[in-house]
């Protein structure tokens, strides 16, 4: 080979290889710069990602996200230039493990603080503990809860609803144990009691407070139908109790009943329960959380799951566009939903008024 093509040949290798070294070192630092850059939501859950409950949350919060209008809320826009990140602390599996708590609280702070999001959405009370309550008073963290059963005063989060004192607003739970037993008398005119049911759990401790604080509105004659509290997480005296007071013209509430534990010490899912009650039990059976009719449970008025993260990203959004933290309040969700579950209903011979039926089509229609 002539010299000259050979030297030419091999300086432009050079010039080739000396040429993409240039872009991959600018390719490298844009792609630094533009991770850099990158802003985020985050989104801390008290449970796991196949639960019921956090399904709904999170089809809430990209409803949200993408801008679809919920009746009259419409959402803000320019919210896809961040990114959602989520957290899952796994606490159903975990219950009253305070030690796994702090443990795992402290691996996902030390992630918010890597990615340090424009403000974090805290899911359910041991969120807002062991997530949000330590970073109250940190200036680089904003936050958001939803799905919190007890008072948010008892953790120390704020003081004041009307106008939050640190870097932490949200939403409350409020479940409608009223209108549930309005609605139960629509349905069984002639019923005689109730009987309601509660887990022994942070959440149901919140709710017992609130049936009791609910139950106080009823008028006399209501509040006489209500004979029985069962408060346990031993899902043999749930069906023990169930079996004992099986007469067609009672009705069982259900409120929580996530830590429910069978003989063998193993946890029992709603669904387990809703196909056990389907076997066994043939007394009208009311919830408060919308999932729970698509696992087999009769009926529910809730504020499902997707109202919370979908009302809570607002707030977030409020945060984002540079609202202060003090000048949003500490609410309720605004919006209820009906929902019947029709084959459970046909088992037990209901006859169901035509226009609940048209309100839980209409709320299926809506999404939630």
């Amino acid at each position: 080979m002539d010299d000259r093509y050979y030297y030419g040949f091999r300086n432009s290798f050079k010039i080739i290889i000396f040429s993409l070294l240039i872009v991959m070192i600018f390719l490298t630092h844009f792609t630094v710069i533009a991770n850099s850059e990158q802003r985020y939501i985050a989104v801390v859950h008290s449970y796991h990602e196949e639960y019921g409950w956090v399904k709904e949350i999170n089809r809430g919060i990209q409803s949200y996200y993408e801008g679809k209008q919920l009746l009259d809320v419409i959402p803000c826009k320019g919210l896809q230039r961040y990114k959602i990140k989520k957290f899952y602390m796994n606490a159903k599996h975990h219950q009253g493990n305070r030690q796994y708590f702090r443990a795992k609280s402290t691996e996902i702070i030390a992630q918010l603080n890597q990615i340090q999001p424009e403000v974090t959405i805290v899911s359910d009370d041991e969120a807002l503990e062991f997530i949000a309550k330590p970073l109250m008073k940190d200036s680089q963290h904003k936050f958001v809860f939803l799905g919190i059963n007890n008072d948010p005063r008892k953790y120390g989060v704020i003081n004041s609803y009307k106008s939050p004192e640190y870097n932490i607003t949200g939403l409350v739970s409020e479940h409608p144990f009223y209108y549930t037993i309005k609605l139960a008398t629509q349905i069984i005119p002639t019923y005689k009691n109730i009987y309601v049911f509660f887990d022994q759990s942070p959440t149901g401790e919140g709710m017992l407070k609130n049936f009791n604080a609910q139950a106080d509105k009823l008028d006399a004659d209501l509040k006489l139908r209500i004979k029985e509290k069962v408060i346990t997480n031993s899902w043999s005296e749930w069906k023990k109790e169930i079996l004992a007071h099986q007469d067609r013209e009672n009705i069982f509430i259900f409120g929580s009943l996530y830590t429910l534990r069978d003989e063998k010490n193993k946890l029992v899912s709603p669904k387990q329960i809703a196909i056990w009650l389907k076997e066994n039990s043939l007394v009208p059976d009311l919830t408060i959380a919308a999932h729970h009719i698509a696992e087999g449970f009769l009926m529910t008025i809730s504020t499902p799951g997707f109202v919370h993260g979908y009302e809570a990203f607002g707030k977030a959004a409020q945060v984002i566009l540079g609202e202060q933290i003090h000048n949003i309040p500490v609410e309720v969700p605004k919006h209820k939903a009906v929902h019947i579950n029709m084959e459970r209903a046909q088992q037990l011979k209901l006859n169901v008024p035509v226009e609940i039926i048209a309100m839980s089509k209409y709320f299926e229609e809506l999404g939630y």
